[in-house]
């Protein structure tokens, strides 16, 4: 809870000092839908959970944008082993994702729908020592509408 506070203070606080040169700082919370992943040892299942992060948009043309987004979700992931040679286990673990995007937008000062693709990075952090931690390529595609409720605040609704 500490970091959740810390990281939204932090984005708080960026928004305020940077807004001025049209840097959108946007924190974020939401729910991260998790899936399945089969290999020829078994499959692992990783729960929902809530996910957390850090938006940061920089105008690159007229309501052409490129950001760079953070998210974390921690959950707990389960092995169903399929080979004998392996064994049924669970444990805790952290879904990291590191994203560039570029991002376009229409609509008014005061509604405007967006819409993006992402490439990056997903780091999956197991959190005990006998599983090792994975990096992979990771794609997305994003859209939403961003809500102004003035000049300097607004609200961001996205799906990924």
């Amino acid at each position: 809870m500490k970091k959740i506070t810390t990281l939204l203070f932090l984005g708080l606080f960026l928004s305020l000092s940077i807004l001025a040169q049209k840097i959108e700082i946007t924190p974020q919370y939401g729910y991260h839908l998790n899936s399945k992943a089969h290999y020829y040892q078994g499959t692992i299942s990783v729960k929902d959970n809530p996910t957390y992060g850090l938006t940061i948009g920089v105008p690159l043309a007229y309501n052409l944008y490129g950001e760079f987004s953070y998210s974390r979700s921690d959950s707990k992931a389960d092995f169903f082993a399929t080979r004998p040679d392996y064994t049924d286990d669970s444990f805790e673990m952290a879904s990291n994702y590191f994203m560039l995007s570029g991002a376009k937008q229409v609509g008014t000062d005061k509604v405007a729908g967006f819409g993006g693709l992402q490439l990056g990075a997903a780091w999956f952090d197991s959190k005990t020592s006998r599983i090792n931690d994975v990096w992979r390529f990771a794609v997305g595609l994003g859209a939403g509408a961003k809500l102004y409720l003035n000049d300097r605040i607004g609200i961001r609704l996205q799906g990924r």
